[in-house]
């Protein structure tokens, strides 16, 4: 056995490396059996392999532009107000000043929900919201529209599943006919 900074040689005559210097997955990876080159020892066949995937993890890294991640950029001091700004739903939904209609009863797949819309003052018709609670008042899902040009575009929001994202489709349809 080895002592911890004994150098070892790896197969095909490469140099030495002190091993506290090797990581020990890679030691796994790059000997075979036995630590001492013997005429018995054979190269690791998956070696070219194993070196191409570290290579490829390391320079990776290097691929990224800016060398930043959107997630840590967002949340960084110099962007993270800008981001949470971004992030929340328009005061016309939050408050209390939405023009609303009268909410309706329906019953998907055997259960009760209340869906209602609200859109913004003054400008219905390119921002609305639907939304469907269930009966019990536990659960909410929404449907953002918002109309940029000739363009309309959803978000969903609270996760609807597919039932529950076409009534909110449906109640869209409904109050908006043309």
């Amino acid at each position: 056995m080895h002592e911890q900074n004994v150098p070892q040689r790896f197969p095909n005559n490469e140099p030495d490396l002190p091993y506290s210097l090797t990581l020990p997955i890679m030691q796994n990876m790059f000997l075979c059996v036995e630590r001492e080159p013997g005429p018995e020892m054979k190269e690791n066949p998956v070696r070219p392999i194993i070196i191409s995937l570290l290579t490829l993890c390391l320079a990776t890294p290097a691929l990224a532009q800016n060398g930043t991640y959107t997630a840590e950029l967002a949340h960084s001091p110099k962007f993270a107000k800008a981001y949470q700004e971004m992030t929340h739903l328009p005061a016309w939904v939050t408050g209390t000043d939405a023009v609303s209609v009268p909410t309706k009863s329906i019953t998907l797949a055997g259960h009760s929900y209340i869906v209602g819309h609200v859109c913004k003052p003054h400008d219905c018709g390119d921002n609305q919201l639907e939304i469907v609670f269930s009966d019990n008042g536990k659960a909410a899902w929404g449907l953002l529209s918002r109309v940029y040009g000739k363009t309309v575009y959803q978000m969903p929001l609270g996760e609807p599943d597919a039932t529950i994202l076409d009534a909110l489709q449906a109640s869209y349809r409904a109050n908006n006919p043309n």
